[in-house]
C-alpha cells in the first residue's frame, strides 16, 4: 500500500543516519503517512505493524558499539585486489578523492580574558554553517577547494587552511588509505612518515597547551574528528516521501495537466 511504502522509506532513510527506531515510533509514522494520504479510518495496529516487519525483514536490534564499522578482511581483500586492478587504470594525478565538512563561520570564541573569580558564561551559539568540498588528487599536485561562498571573510580563512596543506601529506593519505598501484606488501615507509606528523600535531597541540590556546575539555581526537557528525545534507521530509509516492501512484498527472493548459 501507499502507507506501507512511504514508511519504508522513511525506515530507510532514518536507519541511514543510525537514528534509533522503536516500534511505537512506526506506529506513528504510520498514521502519520496514512492523514497525509487521505486513507480514511486508517490505524496501524499491532497486527499491521507485524505484518509490515516480516515483510520487510525489520526485526528489534540490541545496539552496540559506537561507530558502524565494515568487516576489516574483506576491505583488505578489496584494496589488495579490485582497488589495485582500478587504479592500475590511471595516473596517480588523475586519481581524486573529495570530502565535505561543516564550517561554522559565526561560531565563537569558548575562552575569554575574565577577572579572577568572575563567573563566565555565553548565549548560545550559533550553528550557521557553510557545508565545504575539498578534493585533491593522489599526488597532491592538485588540491582545490570546490566551494563558492557570499561571506569574504569565511573564504579567505577555509582557502588559508587548506592552502597550507602540503601536497606530501595529502599523497600519504591516499597511500595510507591503500590508494596504491602495487599490491601492499608491507606500511613502514608510511607508519615512519605519520610518526613524524604525528609528532608534529603533538607538538604543537603542547605549545597550544602552555599558552592556553587548547581547550582543556577537548582531546586530540575530539579535534580531528571535529566534523565527523556534521550533516552536509538535507533530509527528505514526510511531505516530499509522500508527494514521491503520489507520482509513482499517478506517472501521468502532470502530462495531464498538461494537456488541460493546451487544450
Amino acid at each position: 500500500s501507499d502507507i506501507e511504502n512511504c514508511l519504508l522509506a522513511w525506515f530507510h532513510q532514518a536507519r541511514a543516519q543510525s537514528i534509533l527506531v522503536s516500534g511505537p515510533i512506526l506506529t506513528e509514522k504510520a498514521n502519520q503517512f496514512g492523514a497525509q494520504l487521505g486513507v480514511e479510518n486508517f490505524e496501524c495496529t499491532n497486527g499491521w505493524l507485524e505484518h509490515f516487519k516480516a515483510r520487510h525483514g525489520v526485526s528489534s536490534r540490541l545496539v552496540c558499539g559506537e561507530a558502524n564499522s565494515a568487516p576489516q578482511l574483506l576491505i583488505n581483500e578489496w584494496k589488495s585486489t579490485t582497488l589495485v586492478a582500478i587504479l592500475a587504470q590511471y595516473k596517480l594525478r588523475d586519481t581524486y578523492n573529495a570530502d565535505e565538512t561543516g564550517l561554522f563561520w559565526q561560531l565563537l570564541l569558548n575562552r575569554t580574558l575574565a577577572f579572577k573569580g568572575e563567573k563566565c558564561s555565553s548565549g548560545k551559539q550559533s550553528k550557521q554553517r557553510f557545508t565545504v568540498l575539498l578534493a585533491a588528487n593522489n599526488d597532491g599536485s592538485d588540491s582545490r577547494n570546490t566551494f563558492k561562498l557570499d561571506v569574504l571573510m569565511s573564504i579567505i580563512i577555509m582557502k588559508k587552511a587548506w592552502d597550507l596543506v602540503e601536497k606530501e601529506t595529502i599523497a600519504n593519505c591516499f597511500c595510507h588509505c591503500g590508494f596504491t598501484r602495487e599490491q601492499p606488501a608491507g606500511e613502514d615507509n608510511v607508519l615512519e612518515e605519520e610518526s613524524e606528523e604525528s609528532s608534529h600535531f603533538n607538538n604543537t597541540v603542547d605549545q597550544l597547551h602552555i599558552i592556553g590556546l587548547w581547550p582543556t575539555n577537548v582531546s586530540q581526537d575530539d579535534f580531528i574528528d571535529v566534523d565527523a557528525v556534521v550533516s552536509v545534507s538535507e533530509l527528505t521530509s514526510d511531505s516530499d516521501i509522500v508527494a514521491a509516492q503520489s507520482m509513482i501512484d499517478n506517472p501521468d498527472h502532470d502530462d495531464d495537466d498538461d494537456d488541460d493548459d493546451a487544450e
